[in-house]
Order: C-alpha cells, then sequence, then structure tokens
C-alpha cells in the first residue's frame, strides 16, 4: 500500500530551510555566550582578570571572530575550526590539550 505525501513546495521548502537556518544560529549563539562565560569566569576567578582585561579580552575574541569571518569568507561556525588548524599550524595539539582536561 502506497501512502501519498505531499511535498512542500519550493517556496515552502525555502522558508523551512530560512527558518532551521535561523533558528541554528540563535542555538549557535547561545552555546558561544555559555562558553563565554565560562572563560570569562576562569580568567576571573584563577587567573585574576579585572573588568579591564576581562573586556580587552572580549574585545580580542570579537576582533578575531570578524576578522577571520571576512579574511576567510567563513560562516559564523567555521571560526572555531580556523583556531584550531591554526594552533595545530602553530606545534599544538588541541585534542591533547583538551583530552588532559576532561
Amino acid at each position: 500500500m502506497k501512502c501519498f505525501t505531499k511535498r512542500p513546495t519550493a517556496k515552502q521548502d525555502k522558508l523551512i530551510k530560512t527558518e532551521c537556518r535561523k533558528e541554528f544560529y540563535k542555538l549557535l549563539d547561545q552555546y558561544n555566550r555559555e562558553a563565554a562565560i565560562q572563560v570569562i569566569h576562569i580568567l576571573h576567578f584563577d587567573f585574576g582578570f579585572g573588568k579591564k582585561r576581562l573586556h580587552k579580552f572580549a574585545d580580542k575574541l570579537g576582533e578575531m571572530q570578524k576578522k577571520q569571518k571576512e579574511t576567510y569568507e567563513l560562516e559564523y561556525s567555521d571560526t572555531a575550526w580556523l583556531c584550531e588548524k591554526q594552533l595545530k599550524d602553530a606545534g599544538y595539539d588541541v585534542d591533547e590539550i583538551i583530552e588532559k582536561r576532561t
């Protein structure tokens, strides 16, 4: 027995994809904010960063993300990939560093 399901029109399909992208980037922004809060917490409580240094860090992070996006024409979610590649090129094994901590 065949079951007929109506496929969305091209316009509906485009709207669905647009909404999915919006939701993805909303969740990505939320995740990035939560990760940044954790980094800022560590910088303050473990390394003694005050407001001035925390703001400087946040500014540099934003500048780096913007510069990489413009220079390499990256999607927002590709910034971490590029950072990891640049760290590896500089001789750092990111997986080894992270695995030791988790």
